[in-house]
């Protein structure tokens, strides 16, 4: 899940965010992506299922547009994956106002600019799980009850 915090100067307009595994070298590979319109920032409860991710509805009454100049936190999840980042790597979040190979530009006209702040005042962040690769083993390794050894 990504968290920014964001000023614009346009009361609409995207986040589009890149997750990169790093190599040493400099080379990136993608890992996975997200976005969001930013008027359609605000979280609101599922009406389905209890969710511990931000749930954004996309309903006309839950639009919210920037305050331009004013700050907004923004959340939203990345699509899901996995992936093993090898010693030495670093992850590079990649952060655009538009794509445009995918994607019209919203808003249609300008081009908004964004702000992104982080600090102990606006702590924009990625969360990430984790996995301990020696626990997730050792736990596929314990025998069950029927005496087999887990499968994944």
């Amino acid at each position: 899940m990504v968290t920014l915090h964001v000023t614009s100067d346009h009361a609409d307009g995207a986040l589009f965010v890149y997750l990169e595994d790093v190599d040493p070298e400099g080379q990136s590979r993608y890992v996975t992506e997200g976005g969001l319109r930013l008027l359609h920032r605000r979280c609101t409860e599922n009406p389905d299922f209890v969710q511990a991710t931000p749930y954004h509805s996309f309903a006309k009454a839950d639009a919210a547009p920037m305050v331009p100049g004013e700050s907004a936190e923004i959340r939203f999840e990345l699509w899901p994956t996995s992936a093993r980042i090898a010693a030495g790597h670093r992850l590079r979040l990649a952060i655009a106002g538009a794509d445009a190979d995918t994607f019209d530009p919203v808003p249609a006209e300008g081009k908004p600019t964004l702000e992104v702040a982080w600090g102990p005042a606006r702590p924009s962040r990625l969360e990430l799980p984790v996995i301990d690769t020696a626990a997730a083993a050792e736990a596929a390794a314990t025998p069950t009850r029927s005496g087999d050894r887990r499968r994944r």
